[in-house]
């Protein structure tokens, strides 16, 4: 009879440990396929908005601004989580994933939809200006290079992306026109880069 309640005993526990560890593997994927598509997500949309803050005049400070609001509010949802579902941080492997998944999706997203917003919903009115080119300037390999202006003009002195086209017209030391929009979060962006005719 004994020898009965501990068989019967020892399934009980295996069947939950089984059952406890079912969870975990269910869990562990379903964080990081959620965290999975934040990350490459915000990677690939990022990807295609980081000219944007080329184009933006004072770019750098509002990329690394949402990037510093992307930070924060990784940090918010880690907190909740360790409040809410500690146990998602007992297995070391489960807690780096939500570490870096959360830092990494939360920063490039955010500054992709910053950089996005900024530039879609920027006033319809376009002002135009002279600018001085100060610099031209190539990277990247041959197959896949980027093309650079730096100019000086209006109390400002940016580096900007331009087509290959762009770039072979307009020489150094040459005045060209800017039109610029102001920007959702009041950061001018550029519209056109155009030669001047004198």
């Amino acid at each position: 009879m004994k020898m009965k309640k501990k068989y019967k005993k020892s399934k009980i526990i295996q069947s939950r440990s089984e059952t406890r560890k079912d969870l975990d593997e269910q869990l562990d994927m379903f964080i990081r396929y959620v965290l999975g598509i934040l990350w490459l997500g915000g990677l690939i949309f990022l990807k295609y908005e980081i000219e944007t803050f080329d184009n933006t005049i004072h770019g750098t400070k509002l990329f690394l601004t949402a990037g510093a609001i992307g930070i924060a509010l990784a940090i918010v949802l880690i907190v909740i989580l360790k409040k809410i579902f500690p146990f998602i941080y007992y297995n070391v492997m489960r807690k780096y994933t939500v570490y870096v998944g959360s830092f990494v999706g939360f920063f490039t997203l955010t500054t992709a939809v910053v950089g996005f917003s900024n530039r879609f919903y920027a006033d319809d009115t376009k002002i135009c200006k002279p600018y001085t080119i100060v610099r031209k300037q190539t990277k990247g390999r041959p197959s896949r290079k980027e093309y650079y202006i730096h100019l000086k003009g209006n109390d400002i002195e940016e580096r900007f992306s331009v087509n290959k086209s762009k770039y072979d017209s307009f020489s150094e030391g040459e005045e060209i026109e800017l039109c610029i929009v102001n920007g959702k979060f009041n950061y001018d962006y550029v519209t056109d880069f155009n030669k001047i005719h004198h």
